[in-house]
């Protein structure tokens, strides 16, 4: 488990939850400081690196790792992530 991403769920201002319903319009939403997803992003960012305008992931795993550790941390379940990782990847078009 992520001890960075632990330590900020942890903190009582976060608002746990809110970032399952995010429209992720994070420089205008007036909870980012208090956003388990928001701040774990930054968290792992500064982890990897990146710098602005970088994206954040660089592949479908590394992306689907963070969603795990979130998940962990959070107590959701990655069930619907994992069915849909096991399936073949599709093209765009194509059905």
């Amino acid at each position: 488990m992520n001890r960075r991403f632990l330590a900020i769920a942890q903190d009582p201002s976060i608002i746990h939850g809110v970032h399952h319903f995010c429209d992720e319009w994070c420089d205008y939403c007036p909870i980012t400081s208090r956003c388990l997803g928001f701040l774990c992003t930054a968290a792992f960012r500064k982890e990897r690196g990146r710098r602005k305008g970088d994206p954040t992931f660089t592949s479908t795993r590394e992306a689907a790792e963070f969603t795990r550790e979130l998940c962990l941390i959070d107590g959701s379940s990655t069930e619907e992530l994992d069915t849909l990782l096991r399936q073949p990847a599709r093209h765009v078009g194509s059905r």
